[in-house]
């Protein structure tokens, strides 16, 4: 989504909303052992959702043509949700 508002002949801000999600690998959610690395043995997770994040953008311009004069400031914020990863356990 974006949307933009015009302040004045030369000045605008602009607002920009985006979201995405990504899916786990097929590994990640196998609840099997995989001990082909001894040195890093894994399972997978079979309850692990997509991750979700969300992506807020606001621009803030300023364009004079005649001076040839620009200033652009951009305040990008993100916001996952549902991370996953992955975890070590040391034995020990």
């Amino acid at each position: 989504m974006r949307i933009t508002y015009k302040i004045s002949e030369m000045t605008n801000m602009r607002f920009f909303y985006r979201t995405s999600t990504y899916a786990p690998s097929v590994n990640q959610l196998q609840n099997v052992i995989d001990n082909s690395n001894r040195l890093s043995i894994s399972t997978g997770n079979p309850e692990l959702r997509q991750e979700y994040s969300h992506r807020i953008m606001t621009n803030l311009a300023y364009a004079n043509p005649t001076t040839d004069l620009m200033h652009l400031f951009s305040f990008p914020v993100s916001i996952p949700q549902m991370l996953f990863g992955n975890k070590t356990i040391m034995p020990g």
